[in-house]
C-alpha cells in the first residue's frame, strides 16, 4: 500500500489484525481511531508522516514485530491511548522512534508498555509527553541523538533497558528508573535486574 492519505484507517472497530504488510509513502501507514483489541503484526512501513498512530482512547492493541523506519514519527500513542503493548519492533531513522503524548495538554497515554524494541538512529529514540503509568523496560536505543526523554509526564517506569545514544535521557519530572534488585538475567547478561 503506497502514496496514500492512509494506508489502513480503523475507525471505532475491534479485534481486527494487520499481518505482514508493506506500506510506504503514506501520511499514516496504519491509523487506529477510537479502536480496541487490534493485532498490528509484522509490517514493513517507511516513509511516512507517521508509521502506525494510535488515537483517542483506543486500548488494548498489540503492535509487534514491525518494521518502521524513515518516517517522520515511527510508533505514536496518542490522545488517550491506554493498554497496549508494543513490542519487539525495529523503529530505526526516524525523527521519533516511539511518541507517546497528548498533543492538548489533557488526555494523556497511560499504562501501556513498550519491551523488546530496538530503537536506532532516531533523533529521539523515546519521546515521553503528558504521559503516565507506562513501562518501559527491555529496549535497546542506540545511536539515538536523545535515547529517552520525559516532558510533563509522571509515574513512569523505566528500568533493564540498554542505552548508547548521544544523550540518553532527559527528565525532570517524577519517573521511576529503576526496580528492587531481584534475580534474573538482564538485558547485558547479568545475573541480577534493578
Amino acid at each position: 500500500v503506497k502514496n496514500f492519505g492512509t494506508g489502513f484507517n480503523n475507525w471505532l472497530g475491534g479485534g481486527n489484525s494487520y499481518i505482514n504488510n508493506t506500506l510506504h509513502n503514506n501520511t499514516f501507514g496504519i491509523f487506529l481511531n477510537q479502536a480496541f483489541s487490534s493485532s498490528i503484526l509484522g509490517n514493513n512501513i517507511t516513509n511516512s508522516s507517521q508509521g502506525i498512530r494510535v488515537y483517542w482512547f483506543s486500548s488494548n492493541h498489540l503492535i509487534k514485530n514491525n518494521y518502521v523506519y524513515n518516517n517522520i514519527d515511527g510508533i505514536v500513542l496518542s490522545w488517550g491511548p491506554r493498554d497496549s503493548i508494543v513490542e519487539g519492533n525495529i523503529v530505526r531513522n526516524n525523527n521519533i522512534g516511539l511518541y507517546s503524548e497528548c498533543p492538548y495538554g489533557d488526555h494523556p497515554a497511560f499504562k501501556n508498555n513498550y519491551t523488546d524494541n530496538e530503537i536506532t538512529d532516531n533523533n529521539y529514540g523515546i519521546d515521553v509527553r503528558c504521559s503516565y503509568d507506562n513501562l518501559f523496560y527491555k529496549n535497546r536505543l542506540n545511536g539515538n541523538g536523545i535515547g529517552i526523554t520525559m516532558d510533563s509526564s509522571n509515574n513512569n517506569t523505566v528500568y533493564n533497558n540498554f542505552f548508547n545514544n548521544t544523550l540518553n535521557a532527559q527528565d525532570v519530572y517524577i519517573n521511576y528508573w529503576n526496580i528492587s534488585k531481584r534475580p534474573g538475567l538482564n538485558i547485558v547478561g547479568g545475573p541480577f535486574i534493578g
